[in-house]
């Protein structure tokens, strides 16, 4: 498979191959500028910087390569920086991009869930690709894409940060802040066709507004209008391709997106995003609870809201009953616990994050209060698309280290992870939940002496074991 990258200003364009092989094409005779072979793996990925004197590739053993245009006697030349083995499993996304301050900076991201930055200033032919730092994101997360953020409107007092969007297998765009090494916020994905394989960020052609072209692996490419919030009428998704789409870019003025099918097709469409830049203040909660589809499960999240506002007063206040509309932010997270919903410590704190995010960009400095919109809005783009099943107990017992051959743990073995691994659990935690889980009152009541995933998940949690069906599919519109 090839894979095919053009610089910014069109001067040249970057070939990747099988077998590691790499040339460098000037465009307007089509000669090679430079050609090279410092892997004997597949090139997977190619990312051009903005400058056009770096060029960073991929390859199938999860190596990250680098090559620069430096001086030489009187000119310059492309040399082999260096390569380096950061992830342990494939490289989902490589991105060139610059800080707000105008500084190139070089990221990579992993299936691994890692996402790593590169010293390009301190990489050279002589000492190699070095990297600045990484960041481990939730191993639960299996990303699937990455690319540079748009710039925010609300956060140009933060303009010394820069901003990156990964997608993950899970349906989200997570918004991670690169110099805190920290996640902002939490997007409910476009759900067209399964994770989104690529994204790309472009400017309107008739505006000052910006969006981002998608693409995910069989048939499906779309737009989504910036800043993002979750709302799926601020998405579109359409059959581009009979089956797998193998590349996808967008024209230098935003007026055209060209994708490239496996079956050797190549379509180039028109872009006219106006219909996605509607307000997103407009349908108030109603757009929130179409997003939801579920009356029932949105009746009782307002019956839950209501109880919270009669509990944030006091349940045995003899005072008349104020309902204000808002319940403090502090009782979000049991909130979203009522709803079925139950984040960990560190979705919380994304929460929270996602709080800070909203706040700014209504010119406040915290959200106390949340109304109810604001909850329904938090749940849609941070609850999972499918609940837990037996088969991720399953996963997760393998994690812990059952043994291979029942797929069995020990009482004391799960026991003790449970209080010393991730969020860890006080015993008295961990004791209070097990015994209404299982109504037993000592640890050693709670479950056998040897257990494995399937009675875990029946027996204890009281998941039923068959596994649940994948989650809905919007509908996409036809080529």
């Amino acid at each position: 498979m090839v894979r095919v990258a053009y610089s910014r200003d069109g001067a040249f364009i970057v070939v990747g191959f099988e077998g590691g092989y790499m040339n460098i094409v000037e465009t307007s005779e089509l000669s090679d500028v430079h050609s090279g072979r410092n892997t004997s793996a597949t090139i997977t990925a190619l990312a051009c910087s903005t400058s056009g004197d770096q060029v960073a590739m991929a390859d199938s053993v999860h190596h990250v390569l680098l090559y620069s245009c430096l001086p030489h006697k009187h000119t310059n030349r492309w040399e082999f920086v260096g390569r380096t083995q950061t992830h342990h499993d494939r490289v989902v996304g490589l991105a060139f991009g610059e800080s707000p301050s105008g500084q190139t900076r070089l990221f990579s991201l992993g299936a691994d869930s890692r996402m790593a930055e590169y010293d390009l200033d301190g990489s050279v032919p002589a000492s190699g690709l070095k990297i600045l730092r990484h960041l481990d994101l939730p191993p639960t997360i299996t990303p699937s894409a990455l690319a540079f953020a748009p710039p925010v409107q609300y956060f140009r007092h933060s303009s010394a940060e820069t901003m990156l969007l990964a997608c993950d297998e899970q349906y989200k765009v997570r918004m991670i802040n690169a110099d805190t090494q920290s996640q902002v916020t939490t997007f409910l994905g476009p759900t067209f066709g399964g994770p989104v394989s690529k994204l790309i960020m472009f400017k309107s052609s008739t505006s000052e507004d910006a969006f981002l072209a998608y693409l995910t692996k069989e048939r499906v490419v779309g737009l989504l209008a910036w800043p993002m919030d979750g709302d799926p009428a601020r998405t579109m998704g359409l059959i581009a391709h009979p089956g797998a789409i193998t590349a996808m870019a967008v024209s230098y003025d935003g007026r055209k997106l060209l994708t490239a099918g496996a079956d050797g097709t190549l379509a180039v469409w028109d872009i006219t995003a106006t219909a996605l830049t509607r307000s997103a203040a407009d349908g108030g909660a109603q757009r929130w609870e179409n997003v939801l589809a579920d009356p029932q499960l949105v009746e009782e999240m307002r019956e839950y809201f209501l109880y919270a506002q009669i509990k944030a007063q006091g349940e045995d206040c003899m005072a008349p009953r104020a309902t204000p509309g808002t319940i403090p932010a502090s009782m979000l997270p049991e909130m979203m616990c009522a709803a079925g919903f139950y984040p960990t410590q560190a979705e919380i704190a994304v929460m929270r994050s996602h709080l800070a995010f909203m706040a700014a960009s209504r010119n406040l400095d915290v959200i106390e209060d949340v109304s109810f919109e604001d909850f329904l809005c938090l749940y849609a783009n941070h609850r999972p698309l499918s609940d837990a099943t037996h088969d991720d107990i399953v996963q997760a017992f393998s994690a812990m280290g059952a043994n291979p051959n029942n797929g069995k743990l020990t009482r004391d073995q799960l026991l003790g992870l449970l209080q010393q691994v991730g969020e860890a659990m006080a015993v008295e935690e961990l004791t209070a939940a097990l015994e209404k889980l299982t109504g037993a009152k000592k640890l050693t009541k709670s479950m056998p002496h040897t257990i494995d995933a399937g009675t875990f998940s029946a027996d204890v949690l009281g998941f039923d074991r068959e596994a649940n069906p994948p989650p809905p599919q919007a509908d996409v519109s036809p080529a």
